[in-house]
């Protein structure tokens, strides 16, 4: 039977955006020049950084730090530390493939700016360590995800990719932590007080009293309207969140513990939806099919914008038409509105359709929080084309139902635009 260990506690969302990545990242790499370009100059850039650092391996407290590391994961993989100065707190690491004996294997290089020494304590340190070497067994460091988001559009990147890529990144992220929970014994607060001081800078106050300081910001924004910014890293309350409310799943009270595959299959399960609905309140958009169950509503709401204006243009057709994949008869469904048109016209139309929208909603059951990505969807509609008046009346009159302001829905825009 299987023994719950630290591997367990990866976020598996994080592999629905690597799969979705997975085809158009192969063919970048095979066969895109610039892609090698870009590879090339990353590579350079991290060396340079390297070549003035100040190499820590045998001083006594990173030395004490390493074997902390190889202690606590059961890894061999060489871990170098490498001081370099920076404005504020930085941690960057790279694979370096060696061979030895004829066999591939790896290091973990690790640059870490003063801060590392100035403002952690010991097991701070290692858990900062221990989160970059999570990323490294994840195989996160095999894809450039910050130059490949800074990089041209003739790289060949487009729109999806780099949406995906920023889905990947943040989940990523989230995986790291929880198994960088495995270099502190499991003690969520001291990775929670190591991010806060990567992140603030805050020397003169608590770390610990930050932590519910980050946990009210969270169950604020949580429960308002407006919504994490879409980016590679989550932001910081959600991340302490995290740490702070997995703690008591089933998963990390029995680590350690030998269990069947079902028993460890529904923790993990438990686990994973903990977390989503966690990330689900502050970033929406990462939850693609939770849009698929409200198909209709999504539809619905979508085609009323689309009709606003009194014209549908060829982009406006185009994500009606990807909007219709999951219904019986997409071609039908369009004839459908372009006679409720022909008998009426465009504003009366999206004005029934807003209706039938606000009534799905309510027999649903549905919260002012639950509504938030239908009108985030319905400006990404409106921004399609270029963004109209008519549209945005539209997206006010179905929001309005749920207490979301004109203020509110501006701030919304700014997010997507």
């Amino acid at each position: 039977m299987p023994v719950i260990t630290y591997r367990d506690l990866k976020y598996t969302r994080e592999d629905i955006y690597f799969e979705r990545l997975k085809p158009a990242y192969d063919d970048l790499r095979k066969n895109n020049v610039a892609y090698s370009g870009l590879i090339a100059q990353d590579h350079a850039n991290f060396y340079h950084l390297l070549s003035t650092a100040l190499l820590l391996d045998n001083h006594p407290i990173v030395e004490a730090i390493k074997q902390t590391i190889y202690k606590q994961y059961e890894l061999d993989t060489p871990i170098h530390l490498f001081q370099f100065q920076a404005a504020w707190p930085r941690s960057l690491a790279s694979n370096r493939v060696f061979f030895e004996n004829g066999v591939e294997k790896n290091e973990l290089l690790i640059l870490i700016s003063q801060h590392f020494f100035n403002n952690f304590n010991f097991q701070e340190q290692i858990s900062i360590v221990g989160h970059e070497l999570c990323h490294l067994m994840l195989g996160h460091l095999e894809i450039p995800a910050r130059h490949l988001l800074q990089s041209k559009p003739d790289i060949g990147v487009n729109v999806d990719f780099r949406i995906n890529l920023l889905k990947w990144s943040l989940c990523a992220e989230i995986s790291s932590d929880l198994l960088a929970l495995q270099s502190c014994n499991f003690k969520p607060r001291v990775l929670a007080s190591a991010l806060i001081k990567a992140y603030t800078g805050i020397q003169g106050l608590d770390s610990i009293d930050l932590i519910f300081v980050l946990l009210d910001q969270y169950d604020e924004l949580a429960n308002s309207v407006k919504t994490a910014d879409l980016s590679p890293h989550p932001i910081l309350p959600l991340r302490i969140k995290i740490l702070d409310a997995t703690r008591h799943c089933d998963i990390f009270k029995r680590m350690g513990e030998e269990v069947s595959e079902q028993e460890l299959e529904k923790m993990k399960s438990e686990f994973n939806l903990e977390i989503d609905n966690l990330v689900y309140k502050v970033n929406p958009e990462l939850f693609d099919e939770r849009m698929k169950e409200d198909h209709d509503l999504f539809l619905l709401a979508s085609v009323a914008v689309i009709l606003s204006d009194g014209n549908v243009s060829d982009e406006a057709l185009e994500v009606l038409t990807r909007l219709t994949f999951a219904t019986e008869d997409p071609q039908q469904y369009i004839k459908g509105i372009q006679r409720r048109i022909a008998s009426s016209n465009y504003a009366d139309v999206a004005k029934e359709l807003v209706e039938e929208a606000v009534q799905y909603c309510t027999d649903k059951g549905m919260s002012n929080n639950d509504v938030v990505p239908v009108v985030k969807f319905m400006l990404q509609v409106a921004v399609s084309d270029g963004i109209k008046l008519e549209e945005l009346k539209t997206i006010f009159t179905f929001a309005s139902h749920y207490n979301i302001s004109k203020e509110e829905i501006v701030i919304l825009l700014h997010q997507i635009q």
